[in-house]
């Protein structure tokens, strides 16, 4: 399954300092979150609060999830919680450096966490000791190939080598969510990309690959 992400995004606004009536004012920046679940969708969170790191809190500064905050490069910390239920499992944190124009901050969901009219709680899963997941990669080529599985938006990413039959093994399970699939040779080159909507933690079904005759286009960026 693929693992659904919460992602608040985070935009700063960046003022040079300036002096008015003799008084040097900091510079600030604008700061916006975003909170998405794994599939990319936006989820319903709002900011508890936002500090830096001696403690001193900001949150009166944002309207929502995005504000005003003084940016010299400083960290801050922040707490986002589920607008639906206050309970610890609706709760994430993390931290972000203010220091450029904008920043925009991403926020990813606990996709094991379930709500439903009993309350709130989290999902454990767990694997067979001889999973295995399938793949592969057609026609066959020559050298080595590389099979990457990438999440949209969360931290998750699965590699396999792909042998001289063309297949590949997976033994790790997935959240349910959006992911990228590319294979690369050993060059380096992106022979072959795919989005893949995964929503069971264990796939089955076996994944086919078929190569094209050309490489995606690549863009060059200077």
């Amino acid at each position: 399954m693929m693992r659904m992400a919460w992602t608040y995004w985070a935009t700063t606004m960046m003022m040079t300092p300036f002096v008015l009536g003799g008084q040097l004012l900091a510079r600030e920046c604008s700061v916006t979150l975003r909170v998405v679940d794994h599939f990319g969708k936006p989820a319903d969170y709002r900011l508890a609060w936002f500090r830096d790191r001696s403690g001193r809190d900001y949150t009166e500064r944002f309207e929502g999830l995005h504000g005003r905050i003084p940016c010299g490069y400083e960290v801050y910390k922040y707490q986002v919680s589920r607008t639906d239920r206050d309970h610890v499992l609706g709760k994430l944190e993390g931290e972000l450096i203010a220091g450029k124009p904008e920043t925009w901050k991403t926020v990813v969901t606990n996709p094991n966490v379930r709500v439903n009219r009993f309350g709130i709680g989290e999902v454990s899963k767990s694997l067979p000791h001889d999973y295995m997941w399938k793949g592969l990669v057609k026609p066959k080529v020559k050298g080595p190939l590389w099979v990457h599985i990438r999440s949209v938006v969360g931290p998750e990413h699965v590699e396999a080598a792909v042998d001289t039959s063309g297949e590949f093994k997976v033994y790790e399970g997935f959240s349910n969510g959006n992911y990228v699939l590319y294979v690369s040779d050993n060059s380096g080159s992106i022979r072959y990309t795919r989005v893949l909507n995964i929503t069971t933690f264990a796939p089955s079904v076996p994944l086919i690959i078929e190569l094209p005759d050309e490489a995606p286009t690549v863009t060059v960026v200077k």
